[in-house]
């Protein structure tokens, strides 16, 4: 017992003298001769080893307050910029069922909403602005998908004329069935001989998709070369 009382005591004595922190200063002390200090890299080492996340360690338990931080602090979050609701925009395009008789009166004054009509007009072979305008409504229901988009891109020329850098706030668009042909011309994603393909798939057969009329690896194939996924 009185042997193993004895080395329980040297044991302590020597972790008091030996401690980082200690053992360090010692050197540190000792180091300097004649009003010279050691600069060698042996001396560079103990001095940082003893200094580095000491400043952080002082709140730390009692018992860990002689350990050194193996990673410097963490920085602060940063959080990030806020946005203003007011200076940006989304655009929701209107779909089929949409139509009414008369839509597109008011954007017939605007130069660039009445070259958008015309530009539609030659392009189906009759007067959009027309059928738009006056109807009559049988004929705008028939028509109604090529007057409802136009319609909607119309109307952007009339919010680009009237509200400066207003389509340039815009972070996002969408549209309700028919509403996403106008978002995705928007994006620039969705052009006239783009959409002049799309007839093709009609021709396949009434009611049919390339999808269920194709085998799959040659829709793979056509989806692929118009950048549409199906």
């Amino acid at each position: 017992m009185i042997y193993f009382k004895e080395m329980r005591h040297i044991n302590r004595m020597f972790c008091k003298i030996c401690s980082p922190p200690k053992f360090a200063r010692a050197c540190s002390k000792s180091s300097q001769v004649n009003g010279k200090t050691d600069e060698s890299p042996l001396r560079r080492l103990l001095d940082e080893a003893s200094t580095y996340g000491e400043a952080e360690t002082q709140a730390a338990e009692p018992e860990m307050r002689w350990a050194t931080q193996p990673y410097a602090a963490r920085a602060s979050p940063t959080e990030p910029p806020r946005v203003q609701p007011r200076d940006t925009a989304v655009l929701l395009f209107p779909g089929q069922g949409s139509q009414y008789v008369g839509m597109g009166r008011r954007l017939m004054d605007i130069p660039a909403a009445k070259r958008l009509y015309e530009l539609a007009s030659t392009v189906v072979g009759w007067d959009v602005g027309r059928v738009c305008v006056e109807g009559p409504e049988e004929e705008l229901e028939r028509r109604c998908q090529t007057a409802v988009l136009v319609t909607s891109l119309a109307a952007l020329e009339r919010a680009r004329e009237e509200r400066a850098g207003a389509l340039e706030r815009v972070r996002a668009a969408a549209g309700f069935s028919l509403g996403e042909f106008g978002a995705l011309t928007l994006a620039a994603l969705y052009s006239r001989p783009r959409g002049e393909q799309f007839p093709l798939t009609l021709a396949l057969g009434p009611g049919s998709t390339l999808r269920s009329t194709l085998r799959q690896v040659n829709a793979r194939a056509w989806d692929s070369s118009l950048q549409i996924d199906v």
